[in-house]
């Protein structure tokens, strides 16, 4: 199990060495879980159909295509939608709700100390380009502390979550940016146990950050693997920023 983000980690000894930070988007950065439910189940309610929380447990941080073909399935809903057009419908209601989607409490405060070390971070979110710019709009203050973001519908994203994909691709733009990276010295933020497998496939160290109204049995959720296991949200990470060093990028041979 990977250690709770408690005040406890500012124990002595060597100090865990970053180049970079990469945040999933949706309950990480911001509360969009809620949101999307609510858009789903408008969507479905014609048909006398709900998306319980035992579901969208099971499509937490996949991408938009998967999600669909999955809720599809286990609603017997395939005679009334493709996916392509519960995505679309989708897609329109949420616009309707992203003015109403909050920060996840502490994120700007844990952004700013990353700032403040001199560590890059990016945004690598299974949400659409489309969807990633409305929901921006309103979370311009988060936007502005990332160097860029790579979306679930990026052409080099082959694979969506739990594939590591989207991570590698984003840590490829930075080095762009920034220089040549060690995977092993990249942190990932995920609120999804699909995203945490992709951020530990990376090589990656993971920061899980577990939603309570998501149930973990059926999510198939491993913290095993994570560095840090943030129960009480991103604001317990604040804790664990004094044991971290800054490194440089790694030089060329």
């Amino acid at each position: 199990m990977g250690a709770t983000c408690q005040p406890c980690l500012k124990r002595p000894g060597p100090s865990i060495e970053v180049q970079a930070v990469i945040f999933d988007l949706d309950g990480t950065l911001i509360d969009y879980e809620e949101a999307s439910r609510t858009a789903m189940c408008d969507v479905l309610k014609p048909y006398g159909k709900t998306v319980e929380w035992s579901l969208h447990s099971r499509v937490l941080g996949r991408k938009m295509h998967d999600v669909a073909t999955i809720i599809l399935d286990s609603l017997d809903l395939n005679d009334q939608f493709t996916p392509d057009s519960f995505v679309s419908t989708y897609y329109k209601r949420m616009g309707e709700l992203y003015k109403d989607i909050k920060p996840m409490d502490g994120v700007l405060s844990v952004m700013k100390g990353f700032k403040e070390m001199g560590i890059p971070m990016v945004i690598a979110t299974s949400s659409y380009e489309h969807s990633y710019v409305k929901k921006m709009k309103f979370h311009k203050d988060i936007e502005s502390y990332v160097h860029l973001h790579v979306c679930g519908d990026d052409p080099e994203v082959k694979n969506g979550k739990p594939a590591p994909d989207i991570f590698l691709c984003a840590k490829k733009r930075l080095e762009k940016i920034v220089g040549p990276l060690e995977a092993s010295k990249c942190i990932v933020f995920e609120d999804s146990p699909f995203g945490l497998q992709g951020a530990y496939a990376a090589g990656m160290m993971g920061v899980a950050l577990p939603d309570p109204r998501i149930d973990h049995k059926i999510a198939g959720t491993d913290f095993s693997k994570a560095k840090w296991v943030c129960n009480k949200g991103i604001k317990q990470f604040l804790n664990v920023l004094p044991t971290l060093k800054k490194v440089p990028p790694t030089p060329m041979n």
